[in-house]
């Protein structure tokens, strides 16, 4: 028996790699073969992550400056002196289009597909290996493609529209997840647990205090001077104002009529993330520059202006500490790519659950071998293996969009481009220092606005409905 159960657990995850077989993770429950394949997708796009973090390293890039052989090899192979056409942010470039160019392939691969059990069904779920092997085949071969300066700006413009697109998205996402989370709770605080309306109440009473401790935060240490900062005091007033007006817009009364299980949570969330938008925004304003009349040209009949460049930052030696330029918008970055990597991961895995019943024995007296089990009984947890701990879940129909799934990917790695090549300004873009510049500042300060006008945009649409929705409807 034992022999048996390693050999079909190895010849589980050979055909998982170069068949047509779902992977399953070893030493780990069931799961279904719709959330395998996705978790399968995201690593693709972790690694591609990574690569460009590796790219923009300058830590990396001086290290391979004291490596005599890698310079040796570099020159051998035409990738320039120390290889700097394999570094910077044209690599960036060349990876995450590469990356972007095998979720497109996919994408168009996988339309309107109805089926796991179908050919482009079974390309989508298994042959990983051969995927991965496409992959770096595209990674390898997009550095040989020559890159004028058109080609770059090209591929900034096209980077920049997906970027926008997926950040639209993942703002949308937001909200879903808020409006997710509100329905469960209430949903389970109607059945008569009292226990979870006390978590409503502890989530919406810590969302909105972060949205204050942000709004007091952002004022105190970047609005001063006050004249010459006056710009960043509104722009957090202007976002405050408008997290209130979308919480006073969630308690009218048309809205509990429309939708009873309407709650702050929802607006709370919603209020927190704008104001980090705002304060991740205001984090990499660059200086403003200021013209101050210094006297007046007789012979020219002009008057003499100093330019001065006014740096809204903290005055104080500790508060420049604590959020010191390079601190600050390091830790900016690293706080979006971990919100970046859980709505993706929400995206990806929100419609499945993965249930793992085990039987009356219990299963710590089952045989592991290869630290994979198979249920003696024959009984399988919502449908048939199709590979060894894999449930196949799709054979009737799919559960989600593959063909979507991967459109979102390309645009996330757009997005993921974008990011650490520091938008319209790619030629400073380093990982241990992220300049500051307009156009990220301006789009982090635009996507927290636009995340405030998508979540007013559907409490409009429940205020303009006629009729509750049924499926609303408490069951108190």
């Amino acid at each position: 028996m034992g022999r048996n159960n390693q050999r079909n657990c190895c010849t589980s995850q050979v055909a998982c790699c170069c068949g047509n077989a779902s992977c399953s993770s070893p030493c780990l429950p069931p799961i279904k073969e719709s959330t395998s394949t996705r978790l399968m997708y995201i690593l693709y796009y972790l690694l591609g992550a990574i690569l460009s973090a590796v790219m923009v390293t300058e830590t990396i890039r001086e290290s391979l400056h004291r490596a005599p052989w890698l310079v040796d090899f570099c020159e051998n192979v035409g990738a320039g002196t120390n290889c700097s056409s394999l570094m910077g942010y044209v690599a960036v470039y060349r990876i995450n289009y590469a990356l972007a160019a095998f979720f497109l392939v996919m994408a168009v691969l996988t339309i309107c597909v109805g089926s796991s059990n179908s050919i482009r069904g079974q390309i989508h779920n298994g042959f990983w290996f051969f995927k991965l092997l496409f992959l770096i085949l595209l990674w390898v071969g997009a550095f040989f493609i020559p890159t004028p300066s058109q080609a770059v700006t090209a591929g900034l413009v096209v980077g920049f529209t997906g970027a926008c697109l997926f950040i639209l998205m993942q703002l949308w996402l937001l909200i879903d997840f808020a409006s997710s989370w509100n329905h469960s709770w209430s949903r389970k605080y109607d059945g008569g647990s009292k226990c979870w309306y006390i978590g409503l109440i502890f989530f919406i009473l810590i969302f909105y205090a972060i949205s204050i401790l942000i709004t007091v935060f952002t004022i105190e240490l970047y609005g001063k001077p006050f004249f010459a900062c006056l710009r960043n005091t509104l722009y957090v007033c202007f976002s405050a104002t408008a997290c209130a007006i979308l919480s006073v817009l969630t308690i009218l009364p048309c809205i509990s009529r429309n939708h009873p299980r309407a709650s702050l949570l929802q607006a709370s969330i919603v209020s927190a993330y704008v104001m980090y938008l705002t304060f991740s925004a205001i984090v990499i304003e660059p200086p403003m520059e200021t013209l101050t009349e210094v006297g007046y040209n007789e012979t020219t009949k002009t008057r003499i202006y100093n330019t001065t460049l006014v740096l809204c930052a903290p005055t104080s030696i500790t508060s420049a500490i604590l959020v010191d330029s390079s601190y600050g918008e390091l830790l900016s970055a690293a706080v979006a790519t971990i919100l970046l990597l859980g709505m993706v991961l929400y995206a990806c895995i929100r419609s499945t659950t993965t249930t793992f019943v085990p039987d009356e024995e219990g299963t710590a007296n089952k045989n592991f071998w290869c630290c994979c089990h198979k249920d003696t009984n024959g009984d399988e947890v919502d449908g048939p293996h199709r590979s060894w701990g894999a449930i196949e879940n799709e054979a009737e129909g799919t559960v989600y969009s593959y063909s979507f799934f991967h459109f979102t990917f390309l645009l996330a790695s757009l997005y993921t481009m974008m990011t650490f090549t520091n938008w319209y300004s790619p030629e400073n873009a380093t990982l241990e220092n992220l300049h500051r510049t307009w156009p990220p500042f301006w789009v982090r300060l635009v996507s927290a606005w636009v995340c405030a006008l998508l979540y007013a945009l559907k409490v409009i649409v429940i205020m303009c409905r006629s009729d509750p929705d049924p499926d609303e409807e408490p069951n108190r």
